[in-house]
């Protein structure tokens, strides 16, 4: 598995929020397990592009870029000084959301059917 939980959270510290309603984030975790707990040999199959960003200070950057070694085609940005609440609203992400996609379409051979 690829262990989504991040150890921030399952040690009970408020890295996200000052107060976090740890019910609440369990119900949503444990409500869609065909995401979170999906098997890192499926990563691998995976054949659609993925672009993945974190922060430099965001406890899920580690989680993010172990990504990198599993799904083939993988593309990460690291947001300089930036937490994970804060890579959101990073002025570079809609940016590198744009090169990302310019990139995918780029690359993909799109034919019609009549060709």
């Amino acid at each position: 598995m690829l262990g989504w939980l991040p150890e921030a959270i399952a040690d009970g510290e408020a890295w996200l929020t000052p107060n976090p309603d740890f019910e609440t984030f369990e119900a949503i975790v444990g409500s869609m397990p065909e995401v979170i707990d999906v098997p890192s040999a499926a990563m691998t199959h995976l054949t659609a592009p993925v672009f993945g960003v974190a922060g430099s200070e965001d406890p899920e950057r580690a989680t993010i870029e172990r990504l990198a070694g599993l799904v083939p085609e993988f593309s990460f940005e690291i947001l300089p000084e930036t937490d994970h609440p804060g890579s959101s609203e990073h002025p570079n992400l809609p940016r590198l959301i744009d090169d990302f996609l310019a990139n995918v379409e780029t690359r993909s051979s799109f034919t019609s059917p009549e060709s």
